[in-house]
């Protein structure tokens, strides 16, 4: 077991640097990030966009997808969805900045919006309504039903209160016995 964690902290570490060591040393046209962000900051957020929207370096960036990195033209602000992204990242500073943090004196605990808030993996971020929507119109209410667990989708606190109210009501097995 050891070995296999090692294995995979060992691949883990040897990719970021592979990945890292792609990404030129100087950063040209920041407009939203910090001009002396650091080498490993700058990396780490730009693989928190790729897990937030499920997408590529490419989706952003002028580059060959599967060419080196050190091919791409990071600075060009040539797509839409580079454009899109600092406002977006405008966006989420002023909704934590300037409005979550005014809500710390009513409660302990304010989450931080990221982009995962919204996008959960997509592309293009939608609501849970329209996402269950969609799998009923391609794979019908059943499907849905039988396939999500209702736990899944609703908070821990309400997880729980369900698993207990459903343990609670649940028939004994001596109900089931006919006498």
């Amino acid at each position: 077991m050891f070995k296999k964690l090692f294995f995979v902290l060992a691949i883990i570490i040897i990719s970021s640097s592979i990945l890292s060591a792609q990404v030129p040393g100087n950063f040209k046209n920041l407009k939203v990030l910090p001009k002396n962000i650091q080498k490993n900051d700058l990396t780490n957020i730009m693989k928190g966009f790729t897990a937030a929207l499920g997408v590529r370096c490419s989706f952003c960036h002028v580059g060959e997808e599967g060419k080196p990195l050190d091919t791409y033209d990071f600075a060009s602000d040539e797509k839409t969805s580079k454009q899109k992204a600092r406002i977006m990242l405008n966006m989420t500073r002023d909704i934590n900045s300037q409005y979550l943090s005014k809500l710390s004196e009513f409660s302990n605990h304010i989450e931080k919006v990221e982009c995962v808030t919204c996008h959960r993996g997509a592309k293009e971020p939608k609501s849970l309504d329209d996402i269950m929507l969609g799998v009923i119109k391609r794979k019908g209410v059943e499907y849905l039903v039988k396939s999500i667990p209702l736990t899944s989708i609703l908070s821990p606190c309400l997880s729980k209160a369900l698993e207990e109210i459903t343990v609670s009501t649940s028939p004994s097995p001596k109900s089931f016995v006919s006498t």
